[in-house]
């Protein structure tokens, strides 16, 4: 989350949030950045009639997205266990420190077996599943507090900083797992959207519906800067069978309604 003096924006995870961040740091120096993926409920309260700023993304794309990218820290991971053996792992649980630090419990859970297929298919039903509960004893009860300022990870940082209590209105919702945490990062105020896929039109010109002046700096920044934080998958069309696709449009149906999308 960050805070300017003109507008607060919510960070959601897989949305283009890196690159905004990078964009407000260099251009709003006077912003702070609060936490890491804090819900739209711990805006503070010296902000909290601020206009907001968020990015959404195409459903079908986001769990792509999250599993590529999460399948790579698992990955990482899997190569440190590699190193340190099973008595290194040890020796880090009895000092207290998660050997597992920065991987989403979520998918962490979901992933079995590591496919995407079964992960999204786990991740959109999970409402109505028994690893509901297996989630919500394992996750946090408080969020993890990480910023700029502080350590990359604190003890027991897990992926998305998702907490159990925030996590469980999720059981007989009928909500995929990113259309629930979508209206849980987001509450129900009042936005200035920017969509993913344009996400280079949108955001001069929700910033300019925000008062902000865009100079020609800001609008070069815009155009040219690479793209931050992504993962190589392959395309949507591989990895989608035609029913779990349909699961997609049966589960993200609001989040779809509202914004537009579509599966093409």
């Amino acid at each position: 989350m960050w805070v300017t003096d003109q507008f607060v924006y919510v960070h959601m995870h897989k949305c283009g949030g890196t690159f905004i961040n990078d964009f407000l740091r260099k251009f709003f120096p006077e912003s702070r950045s609060l936490g890491y993926h804090y819900p739209a409920t711990m805006i503070p309260e010296d902000a909290a009639g601020l206009p907001r700023l968020a990015s959404v993304r195409n459903p079908w794309d986001w769990y792509v997205s999250y599993h590529a990218f999460q399948n790579k820290i698992a990955e990482q991971l899997r190569h440190v266990h590699k190193q340190l053996g099973a008595a290194g792992v040890e020796n880090l649980l009895a000092s207290g420190i998660d050997p597992n630090n920065g991987l989403d419990v979520v998918y962490e859970l979901a992933s079995q077996p590591n496919t995407f297929a079964q992960t999204t298919q786990n991740l959109l039903d999970l409402g109505e599943s028994d690893l509901l509960d297996d989630l919500l004893a394992r996750l946090p009860t408080e969020v993890n507090r990480r910023s700029t300022d502080g350590p990359l990870m604190g003890n027991m940082f897990r992926g998305m900083n998702l907490t159990a209590g925030r996590l469980a209105p999720i059981r007989g919702s009928g909500k995929g797992f990113y259309g629930f945490l979508f209206d849980d990062m987001h509450g129900d105020a009042d936005y200035r959207w920017l969509k993913m896929e344009s996400l280079r039109e949108d955001l001069p010109t929700a910033l300019e519906e925000l008062g902000v002046t865009v100079s020609d700096e800001m609008r070069a920044h815009i155009g040219k800067s690479e793209r931050m934080n992504t993962s190589r998958h392959r395309s949507r069309a591989d990895l989608y069978t035609d029913a779990l696709a349909e699961r997609v449009a049966t589960r993200e149906a609001g989040l779809i309604a509202r914004f537009g999308y579509a599966n093409a």
